[in-house]
């Protein structure tokens, strides 16, 4: 899990109000209990914000790619499309790179919608 959403986390979860959890754990309600049905549905909207920042951070992480891949057949889509970038530079046909850079960012836009709604 990257860093800053680690630091998300722990600010959104500190923010939760720990009124509910004691008086759960009044109620005879067991830890597992009180988590899953008090404290997650409070903690879901953090918790997807997480996730979409995360998801949104890894999908772009094209220098780690850069680093470890080295084959040309197993590139990323991120990854392909700087090198396709690269060939086009002198050839100047712009006409193929627009729409791999258009597909590049459906995966991610098209998550975002699954993700908000929980």
């Amino acid at each position: 899990m990257p860093a800053f959403a680690v630091f998300l986390l722990t600010g959104f979860f500190r923010s939760l109000p720990t009124d509910l959890e004691e008086a759960a754990a009044l109620d005879g309600a067991s830890a597992w209990i009180t988590f899953v049905k008090i404290m997650w549905p409070l903690a879901r909207p953090g918790v997807l914000s997480a996730a979409m920042l995360t998801l949104m951070g890894l999908w772009n992480e094209t220098l780690l790619a850069l680093v470890f891949i080295t084959d040309d057949k197993k590139y990323t889509l991120p990854q392909s499309l700087l090198a396709l970038q690269g060939t086009m530079q002198y050839t100047s046909d712009w006409g193929d790179y627009s729409p791999e850079s258009s597909s590049s960012s459906f995966p991610p836009s098209y998550s975002m919608p699954f993700l908000a709604n929980g």
